[in-house]
């Protein structure tokens, strides 16, 4: 496979791209691209790696070409693929010095490598597939990077490694001095068989002319719990109390050593650990202050709080006050004591202004609001214990209350410098409050999914460095990161893929202490990206930046009596690779034109707009989102054509900085039987990251409606500034049931009983909503066939399925109810039926909802007033509902017979129903797929959205068919 040589460019997002991410695909672009045939021949040996596939490595031909700044650690990947053959019993990868014409060279001292070794990983979550638009796995996915020896620029490749026919993964980091010279850099990397070099790719790194500095502007905190710990590493830990662990104290020397590995490890990729457990000796005498003896502590800590443990002597830059294990058994008298002193202590030792107190650390996603007035008052009485002391609460900036004459115990304005509040999230709602203009600190909390379903940092590295954009974006200057250890026992079980290790321990490699992640690498770019931001802001490039920003994170924000949705959270972020891509190139260039003490150039600023602007409208296009339909009896036509009439409700999101007024939403594309000619439906001005909700009306003449399948319906959005349209696909199936006048189908699962003119479906159905496919704009189909038959009775409604894909039991066992996860059918296969009635009179019923399995189990719920869509799903009993399924091999029949009497409520008791709003799902238990015959949807009971049966008499099945 050849690769334009522009994929390879810029290391400043090879490092966002050769590391080894879930979606990563982040291919670095600075360089002119060319085409493929120019690209070097792919090696047998060695090769450049990426992961743009987050579950399987993907090889590439070509150089390796990288491109950074000074002080920036780029890095990259390659695959080493039948080293077995070579049948050496001493290889290595052999780094030659990147020298710049002679003139300077990089250091191979800034140079390591590391084996990547795939750890078993559990995504099986539908969180998962939603994010990705992939099938679940249990997969082994690159996790942990072992350190492979160096000598010089040579790493001894370990014999058992390669000894089978596994590819070897290497993973490479490249440091680039802060005192080089910019330029262009050349090198090689080999691979050695003793003295030999078997195979060599070449290597250039583009070193841009600016400086990325050793302080941390975001401050990207890990948190080492002391239970895991405990837990994976009993040796060091095990009986080890954390408020008498010291330094001096030669039988706590292991687990010194050991949270001094991590320390420095994380220090070195711009991150930072705490360990809250961490904590002085207290003692609290009747009737006084609580005494506390700070010397273990502090013998512990204070060479990371003072850098005088890391190589750039920067210290950590936070670090939480402790609170003693005993705190909350003592009066409020009491606890206030002990903060202050523990905020003297940290006055005295200079790290008062890197600390806080966190109130109320429970993991909730939103505070309520007598909860908030609680949680400013115990800031407030923090507050007051020291002139100096900071508290972090988990409050947005209009949770926060503020004291006046009413409420004196609440927080003043003169102690808002020092509190930590949280900062808006992707989406969130518009602040009610505004505190004042540089009042207060934000801070954010990537541990808490928030309202919305997401599949969380550890599944993906563009999640984890959106949360760096969107730091950056909200002024947010800490992020709080999920537990840096893993959950897993050991390496042999599958861990959750939404979590964020940031090391392994080495015991499980065979190696002393512990590993670094992939996921660390992730952080790091993460944090680089911030600087790059910070940078840009501080060389007045501060709009240009914001852009960037903006359109790669674009946030949804909710406005005032706008309800919270599940489905925004799909159109926040890109999944463009490219996008990431060119906005680091573009916030480089925006740094580079503007050197300190210089004026920039004119005519490089107005090129880098340019750009900046072309780019800018690539991705602030709309995005549309079918949600809701509201299908009726239509006013028949002069010549007695029955119709339907449809009401498509249509968000429309704006992540642009404006939108021209006149704009129009229409249709595009309709089946035969639609009304085409519509007036299209005029977009007011929609806010940046705002939503809005739109209707398109049609009507279907149901008498041209013919068993079998209908095109999928084309919507667009024209913008009324330029005339571009903006369009997207969605599948509305309109259906006909006729009449059995004869022997009714026998409900045994053999489908033997059903004709061709009772066909609704046969072909792919379409599958539920992703993020990518939300991004692309596009719908995507079943790879699997799925037929779909109606017929109904005076006493009973008749439905029949054949889905393609099932999966054979694999055991006896089964069970009569459903899980849901996300809203979805989850863990087996099912086929869900959703079934509201429509009568004359325009008048809708209760809604039905079946989960069929494919042996013979049913889950039976109701809803009986369609109007309260929070009401709850009730279990459905006492109804004569059959259902009848047979499995051969991966085909699954099922057949069901509804009596009326289920479908209708007792208001239209003994009345049928002249059409039906509908849907089937079907889900595939071993590949978390989901598909529905209308839709997109995100799961199969979304109500708001449904295709259409019309049931029809024997006379107008015959007037059809003439």
């Amino acid at each position: 496979m050849n690769v334009p040589l522009g994929w390879l460019m810029s290391g400043r997002l090879w490092a966002a791209v050769a590391m080894v991410a879930f979606l990563s695909g982040c291919l670095p672009g600075g360089a002119a691209r060319r085409g493929e045939a120019d690209a070097p021949a792919t090696p047998t040996h060695i090769r450049p790696v990426v992961f743009s596939d987050p579950i399987h490595p993907k090889a590439l031909g070509g150089p390796i070409a990288l491109r950074g700044a000074r002080n920036e650690t780029v890095s990259f990947a390659i695959e080493l693929p039948g080293l077995q053959r070579l049948k050496s019993r001493e290889l290595a990868i052999r780094l030659t010095p990147l020298q710049q014409s002679d003139v300077a060279s990089i250091p191979l001292s800034g140079c390591a490598a590391y084996q990547v070794v795939s750890l078993p990983t559990d995504a099986r979550r539908a969180g998962f597939v939603r994010h990705t638009g992939l099938p679940v796995t249990t997969a082994r996915i690159p996790r942990a990077l072992v350190p492979l020896a160096a000598d010089g620029g040579r790493f001894a490749l370990p014999r058992e490694a390669w000894t089978d026919d596994t590819p070897m993964l290497i993973w490479v980091d490249v440091h680039i001095p802060p005192t080089i010279a910019p330029g262009v850099f050349e090198g090689k990397i080999e691979l050695a068989d003793g003295k030999r070099a078997v195979e060599s790719l070449p290597i250039k790194l583009a070193v841009d002319d600016f400086v990325l500095p050793d302080e941390r502007h975001l401050l990207m905190v890990g948190s080492l719990d002391w239970t895991a710990l405990q837990r994976l590493f009993p040796a060091q830990f095990k009986g080890l109390s954390p408020q008498l662990i010291s330094r001096t104290d030669p039988q706590h020397g292991p687990a010194v050593q050991l949270l001094d590995q991590m320390m420095l490890v994380a220090q070195a990729h711009r991150l930072q650990l705490v360990v809250p457990r961490l904590q002085p000796v207290v003692k609290w005498p009747s009737g006084q202050p609580p005494q506390v003896d700070w010397a273990d502590f502090d013998s512990v800590v204070g060479p990371w709080l003072k850098g005088d443990a890391f190589a750039d002597l920067t210290p950590l830059g936070y670090w939480p006050l402790p609170a003693a294990d005993s705190l909350s058994h003592y009066d409020e008298r009491s606890r206030l004591e002990y903060w202050a002193n523990a905020a003297a202590h940290f006055e005295q030792r200079e790290w008062i202004n890197r600390s806080s107190v966190a109130v109320d650390d429970r993991l909730v996603e939103r505070v309520r609001l007598r909860d908030s007035i609680a949680l400013s008052e115990k800031a407030a009485e923090l507050l007051a214990v020291h002139p100096r002391i900071r508290v972090t609460v988990p409050l947005l900036e209009e949770q926060v209350h503020l004291a006046s004459e009413d409420h004196p115990r609440r927080i003043p304005v003169d102690a808002l410098p020092r509190l930590l509040y949280t900062a808006q999230g992707l989406v969130s709602a518009a602040p009610l409050q505004r505190l004042p203009a540089g009042m207060g600190i934000r801070w954010m909390r990537a541990d808490l999914p928030g309202p919305l379903p997401y599949a969380g940092v550890g599944a993906d590295e563009r999640e984890v460095r959106l949360w760096a954009w969107l730091a950056y974006l909200r002024r947010a200057e800490l992020i709080q990161w999920p537990a840096a250890l893993p959950s897993s026992p050991d390496p042999g079980t599958p861990a959750p893929v939404d979590e964020l290790a940031w090391f392994y321990p080495g015991s499980w490699f065979g190696v002393e202490g512990v590993v670094p992640s992939i996921q660390l690498k992730w952080l790091r770019r993460a944090e680089l990206d911030y600087e790059y931001l910070w940078l840009a802001r501080q060389r007045a490039q501060s709009e240009q930046a914001a852009t960037l920003a903006r359109l790669i994170t674009k946030p949804v924000e909710i406005q005032p009596g706008q309800a919270t949705d599940g489905q925004f959270s799909l159109l926040s972020g890109t999944s463009d690779p490219k996008a990431w891509e060119d906005a680091l190139e573009l916030l480089a260039r925006a740094i580079s034109i503007v050197q300190p003490g210089q004026s920039p150039d004119p005519d490089e600023q107005r090129r880098l707009q340019y750009q900046l602007t072309n780019w800018s409208q690539a991705h602030q296009r709309p995005v549309l989102m079918a949600r809701s339909t509201q299908w009726g009896r239509g006013i028949p036509s002069s010549d007695g054509s029955r119709w339907a009439d449809l009401r498509l409700g249509v968000d429309i999101y704006n992540a642009g900085e404006a939108q021209p007024e006149k704009s129009r939403l229409h249709w595009t594309s309709v089946p035969e039987a639609w009304q085409a000619a519509v007036p299209p439906v005029e977009i007011p001005t929609l806010g940046t990251y705002a939503i809005g909700r739109f209707e398109l009306v049609t009507r279907v003449n149901l008498a041209l409606i013919t068993p079998g399948n209908q095109p999928p319906v084309r919507i667009s959005f024209t913008d009324g500034f330029t005339g571009r349209a903006y369009s997207t696909q969605v599948v509305l199936p309109v259906g006909a049931a006729g009449r059995r006048t004869g022997r009714p189908p026998t409900i045994d699962g053999s489908l033997e009983d059903w004709q061709h003119e009772d066909l609704l479906h046969d072909g792919s159905l379409v599958a539920m909503l992703s993020h990518p496919a939300v991004q692309r704009q596009e719908i995507q189909l079943s790879r699997h066939r799925a037929s779909l038959y109606s017929s109904w009775t005076s006493a009973n409604l008749y439905l029949s399925f054949r889905l393609e894909g099932a999966d054979s039991p694999i055991t006896n066992a089964g069970s009569s109810f459903v899980n849901y996860e996300l809203r979805r059918a989850w863990g087996e296969d099912l086929c869900e039926v959703l079934i509201q009635p429509v009568y004359a009179d325009n008048t809708a019923g209760p809604l039905l909802h079946l989960a069929c399995k494919p042996l013979g189990q049913i889950e039976i719920s109701r809803r009986l007033d369609p109007k309260l869509n929070a009401q709850p799903w009730q279990a459905f009993a006492g109804s004569d509902i059959r259902y009848a399924g047979s499995l051969d091999k991966t085909i699954w029949r099922g057949e069901l017979m509804i009596p009326w009497e289920a479908i209708n409520d007792p208001q239209h008791a003994g009345q049928r129903p002249i059409m039906l709003r509908f849907n089937v799902s079907q889900h595939r238990g071993s590949t978390g797929e989901s598909f529905s015959w209308a839709g997109p949807v995100d799961f199969g009971r979304d109500d708001a959205f449904t295709g259409l049966i019309e049931m029809r008499d024997e006379q107008a099945a015959s007037d059809a068919r003439r």
